[in-house]
């Protein structure tokens, strides 16, 4: 929040929970869906962390529709990167679970060819830990707005347009003169902000 301090001279106090509360109603993180449309507005987005495959590194397959064809696909049940599966990979196994980390263990264990999952959690999750020696990310970033949607940005009131072409200026500001990539390289592995 403090880069919004700095751009838009607004002040919250961090140091309290009424301030944090204060912060968290005034800048609500919702991501953007139709039904939420109809009651408030968003800011361009901040962020849509892409999905990636992720398969052992130098699998013998691309990371396309024919390059999975036959081949097992690991994918967390119910969650957006099963609809993207489901769609952009028609001829491969989609094999479901319930939890990522299970997505995990069959991958490191042979189980799998390859999983699809958010990049960040990908990388956080397993390719920068002991069990992901040996895997990669397979191919790009995976930008599929009908599955995955179009990214998270600042919910305001309809009424608000202000405030909400404000952080919106704010966003394309700090992404032209280079802010935005200074704090993703800082504290982020991959590009959070997916693609324009």
């Amino acid at each position: 929040y403090k880069i919004f301090e700095v751009y838009m001279g607004i002040h919250f106090n961090h140091k309290s929970k009424a301030g944090d509360r204060k912060m968290q109603k005034e800048l609500k993180l919702k991501m953007k869906a139709e039904e939420r449309k109809k009651k408030i507005d968003f800011t361009i987005k901040y962020y849509n962390t892409p999905a990636k495959l992720v398969a052992k590194k130098d699998p013998g397959f691309e990371g396309t529709a024919a390059g999975l064809n036959g081949k097992r696909l690991g994918v967390q049940r119910a969650t957006t990167h099963q609809c993207s599966a489901e769609k952009l990979y028609p001829g491969a196994e989609l094999v479901l679970y319930g939890t990522q980390e299970e997505v995990w263990q069959d991958l490191a264990s042979g189980r799998l060819d390859a999983q699809l999952s958010d990049s960040l959690q990908a990388y956080e999750g397993f390719l920068a830990l002991e069990a992901g020696k040996g895997f990669d990310f397979l191919g790009g970033a995976i930008d599929d707005v009908e599955c995955q949607g179009v990214g998270a940005g600042f919910a305001v009131r309809k009424q608000d347009s202000a405030l909400r072409d404000a952080l919106s200026k704010i966003i394309l500001d700090i992404r032209a003169d280079g802010t935005y990539k200074n704090m993703n390289d800082k504290y982020f592995a991959v590009d959070i902000y997916g693609a324009d």
